[in-house]
């Protein structure tokens, strides 16, 4: 698993491949061919690194990490392409992007579930419900 920004080597199929694997995930359009795409990707990066998981050499699955405020940072955006659904790509995703935002100092993570069943999804990676209606996980191991 990777992550890209604006400023690192990774190659502009990677990125295509992750516009094209974030607009299926979510059953939308694929801008991934348009003219901008690749450039627009990486200037949103720069702010909200977006992680990309591989498997058998293809992009399955794509997952963004916001810009961090007063120690908390939010995993948005996780997609995982409907033939590579479970089997814990999505957790791996999540997983990788909270180590990622631990690492940059932040105390707390938020993501909103879009139902049950990715509730379960990012519970395996440690998210727990808060009382502000969003699923959260704490540095320090406790929801």
């Amino acid at each position: 698993m990777t992550s890209f920004s604006s400023t690192d080597d990774t190659s502009d199929a990677d990125v295509a491949a992750t516009i094209a694997v974030r607009a299926a995930a979510f059953d939308a359009p694929d801008r991934s061919q348009e003219p901008g795409a690749i450039a627009g990707a990486r200037r949103g990066a720069r702010l909200s690194p977006i992680a990309l998981l591989r498997s058998e050499g293809r992009v399955v699955g794509a997952a963004t990490l916001s810009s961090m405020h007063d120690g908390v940072a939010e995993i948005a955006g996780i997609g995982v392409i409907a033939d590579a659904r479970g089997r814990g790509f999505a957790t791996a995703l999540t997983r990788f992007l909270a180590g990622a935002a631990f690492a940059r100092g932040a105390e707390r993570l938020v993501l909103t579930a879009a139902d049950p069943a990715a509730a379960r999804v990012y519970a395996r990676a440690g998210f727990r419900p808060s009382p502000h209606g969003v699923l959260e996980f704490l540095k320090n191991g406790t929801a």
